[in-house]
């Protein structure tokens, strides 16, 4: 049964008021408080203060009453109430010496004393909540410049529109319209979230310094009430449109794997057999960077119960032809000619579902660049790219296919520009190894040394990686160490071989690379598992 209490309250939130006090208007449906017709930027707690306080005039307020009454809480300090108050008296032209609005009682709280003019504009009828779809939703603020110059503003406005936009280009994300997200910063996360029916909200402000712009950016989970990302950016203000589309392409990325770890966690904490077909999907996602062959195989169960709970989810699709091409190079002895056939299939299906939905064309790409159609695989990769170009994943893997087809200058552009998409990537140790292959290419084995160690660091990284170090540092002369390496592979993969990492990165010159498959072979690594 709903209370009383909340009856009333949700009832309360139907009244549409508008209060004017001297030349400032503040609107609750909007949540908005206007200035001789002007929009205020303020703190939804320093509105929320002040609703509280203009709707309670002419009687002392106690510290108690408005922490309970606002903050709903009872640990907030009297420090933190004095320092809103202070915020609210500014917001409306007030302050501590002239108290014209808000009067201090000594010993007792606060008074709104204030001339106040009431309409009421219109009552809403009671509606529920918008459902949270499946598939992972955001709405995009409008960015808050805290400044008061033009190229700020401008900025502010341009991220805005410039992040809904690449965000709505993602088929896997359910994006709000920017006219419906906009003009909502003053409410609660959790009361945005109800009113646009999403989970997830991105939020910025811009603060202009001389030539210099400070822009903090974060993505909050409004349901769990938590944040799940933020980054900050302190540029110059040179050149204005270039600095808004770098800052749009790194955004966009991070948000997109911020969200995407944030569905993983969520989907771990369901039971298997209530899972949804996204949920599936997710679960499925927590395995396939493992490089084993139980992980294949559960991402290969998780991915296979998202298409059988829908059966055009082309995200699902992708991944079982990524865990068929996985297990050509995690498994001893695979069928694959058998995997090769399931891979391409599934790739054609995701993309037929979905033709905008980069994961596809990139499992596309990764079956073919193993069947050594680098020409074609390349194309694959770079229609991913087209689709998406903060996909930092289609350009490492531009920069693999490139540096086994001998065209080192391009790869190298192409792991650069993966790596700066991506400088946090949990799997940067594959970007590295490509470097370092990329360099014995060129003939320079102590830089590819010095690199591949600095993979093989990683505490993420594969048997393969150490496969590679172990060649580059037999290349140096410096065999112990090699072997080293090589007996680490070994246990991380006992049946790993010269002949399965031939296998998982086809060159289309293997006289280019002999003298590196030798010295693999050298380190200890067998020619195969036969």
């Amino acid at each position: 049964m709903v209370s009383w209490s909340h009856q009333a309250n949700w009832l309360r939130e139907c009244i549409v008021m508008k209060y004017a006090v001297n030349n400032y208007q503040l609107n609750t449906a909007t949540r908005e408080l206007l200035h001789d017709g002007l929009n205020q930027n303020i703190e939804p707690l320093i509105f929320s203060l002040l609703t509280y306080m203009i709707e309670h005039p002419d009687r002392v307020l106690s510290h108690d009453e408005l922490i309970n009454s606002v903050w709903s809480a009872s640990h907030i300090s009297n420090s933190a109430l004095c320092a809103a108050i202070s915020a609210a008296r500014q917001a409306i032209g007030d302050n501590g010496s002239l108290q014209q609005c808000i009067k201090t009682v000594s010993g007792q709280g606060y008074r709104f004393i204030a001339p106040i003019v009431r309409q009421q504009l219109e009552t809403l009828a009671p509606t529920s909540p918008l459902t949270i779809p499946d598939k992972p939703s955001v709405a995009v603020l409008d960015f808050i410049d805290q400044g008061t110059n033009e190229l700020g503003l401008l900025l502010a406005c341009g991220l805005t529109v410039d992040i809904t936009a690449c965000l709505a280009r993602l088929p896997h994300f359910f994006v709000i319209a920017r006219g419906s997200a906009a003009n909502l910063t003053m409410l609660t996360p959790g009361e945005i979230s109800q009113r646009l029916g999403v989970r997830y909200l991105v939020q910025g402000r811009t603060q202009r310094l001389a030539n210099r712009v400070h822009i903090t950016i974060s993505v909050i989970d409004a349901i769990a009430n938590t944040e799940i990302w933020s980054e900050f950016f302190n540029r110059s203000l040179d050149d204005l449109f270039l600095l808004q589309s770098e800052i749009t392409s790194s955004v966009v990325y991070a948000i997109d794997k911020a969200i995407e770890q944030s569905e993983i966690d969520r989907a771990l904490l369901r039971p298997v057999q209530n899972l949804n077909a996204w949920e599936a999907y997710h679960r499925g996602l927590w395995h396939i960077d493992r490089p084993t062959v139980e992980d294949a195989f559960a991402a290969h169960q998780f991915f296979s119960q998202a298409v059988a709970l829908d059966a055009h989810f082309s995200r699902a699709f992708a991944g079982l032809s990524i865990i068929h091409t996985t297990k050509i190079f995690v498994s001893a002895e695979p069928s694959i000619a058998e995997d090769m056939a399931m891979a391409f299939d599934y790739a054609q299906q995701s993309i037929s579902c979905c033709r905008r939905d980069t994961l596809g064309h990139w499992a596309l790409g990764k079956a073919l660049f193993l069947s050594g159609e680098h020409h074609r695989s390349l194309a694959a990769f770079e229609q991913a790219v087209n689709l998406n170009q903060n996909y930092a994943h289609a350009h490492l893997a531009q920069g693999v296919v490139n540096t086994h087809n001998g065209h080192d200058g391009q790869a190298l552009q192409n792991l650069n520009r993966a790596a700066r998409l991506n400088p946090y990537d949990p799997l940067k140790f594959s970007t590295l190894t490509m470097r370092a292959i990329l360099l014995v290419n060129q003939g320079e084995f102590e830089q590819a040394a010095a690199i591949s160690v600095n993979a093989a660091d990683d505490p993420n990284a594969f048997f393969t990686t150490y496969a590679v170090t172990a060649a580059c540092l037999e290349l140096i002369g410096q065999s112990q160490k090699a072997q080293q390496y090589a007996k680490k592979a070994l246990s991380l993969q006992s049946q790993y071989s010269v002949e399965l990492y031939q296998r998982a990165f086809p060159h289309t010159n293997e006289l280019i690379r002999r003298a590196f498959i030798q010295a693999m072979h050298k380190s200890g690594i067998p020619l195969s598992n036969g």
